[in-house]
């Protein structure tokens, strides 16, 4: 998609570790530890949200990769072309179906 569209920016971001609502379909003891493991460890959402909007709005066009900082990361190139056509076959598919297809 990128690639069709090179004024575009296409960023894939991991925000790291966020006390979000993440986890509430869990069972119930697996969500306390989630809940609890948030409390000690997670950054609040804002928090995240605000780093993650900072660096979309200053990645260039084209695909970047986002770390928990909102700084762009290198792609691993290897993963990044293997995974490619898969990638782009699935959100194809759910854009033209209106579902995620299965697998």
């Amino acid at each position: 998609m990128a690639s069709a569209r090179p004024k575009t920016t296409f960023a894939h971001a991991a925000p790291g570790f966020v006390a979000s609502t993440w986890g509430n379909e869990m069972p119930t003891p697996i969500r306390w530890i989630v809940r609890g493991l948030q409390k000690m460890a997670g950054r609040p959402v804002e928090a995240c949200a605000e780093k993650m909007v900072s660096g979309l709005l200053a990645a260039p066009a084209g695909f970047v990769l986002l770390d928990q900082h909102g700084k762009q990361t290198p792609t691993v190139a290897r993963h990044h072309d293997e995974a490619r056509e898969e990638v782009a076959a699935r959100v194809r598919a759910i854009l033209h179906a209106g579902r995620v297809p299965p697998g």
